[in-house]
């Protein structure tokens, strides 16, 4: 507590990659921390939590007073498979889902946010929303394989397979050394 809030939440970002159940309990007090900055960073050390634990820990985030906060803990709830929360908690997840949604279209004229859009349609199941971000990602950049690569996928798997063939092959005419493409 004697350091800085912005080298302890580095401490933490580093150690989100050794995340493990023991470490996610042991750093759970820094969820409740006075500095915003060790707040957000502190949730995704949770994810080496049990899923029930980790939703649990998270929750009251959600209705954090800060922003960075509260997106940091909504865009855990995205990989948690939760079927219905408490009102109160789904009308914060839902804010706090809004505040991240109005942050990444402050930026949307940056490929990487238009690709992280993209990964918010796939994990909320809304195909068109997540093709219609990597489609952007790959106009703002052509150069963004994983863009491309998942169109073709959404479309395959949606059963397009000549709007696949036609993405794939606008694809490589973009990057005709891709060994990925």
């Amino acid at each position: 507590t004697e350091m800085p809030g912005i080298v302890r939440a580095t401490a933490l970002e580093m150690l989100n990659r050794e995340a493990t159940p023991a470490l996610a309990t042991r750093l759970e007090p820094l969820l409740q921390d006075t500095d915003p900055m060790v707040r957000a960073a502190a949730v995704s050390v949770q994810r080496g939590a049990p899923n029930i634990e980790r939703s649990q820990r998270l929750i009251e985030l959600l209705g954090d007073p800060v922003k960075t906060v509260r997106i940091a803990a909504a865009r855990e709830f995205l990989s948690l498979p939760i079927a219905r929360l408490p009102d109160r908690y789904a009308r914060d997840l839902n804010a706090a889902m809004g505040d991240w949604q109005r942050s990444l279209v402050a930026k949307a004229d940056f490929p990487e946010a238009q690709i992280v859009m993209g990964g918010i349609g796939l994990t909320t199941r809304r195909m068109d929303v997540a093709l219609r971000a990597f489609r952007e990602a790959v106009t703002l950049d052509p150069q963004l394989e994983q863009a491309w690569v998942m169109q073709v996928r959404i479309h395959a798997a949606l059963g397009d397979v000549e709007t696949a063939r036609s993405v794939a092959d606008e694809a490589m005419d973009a990057n005709p050394e891709s060994i990925e493409l």
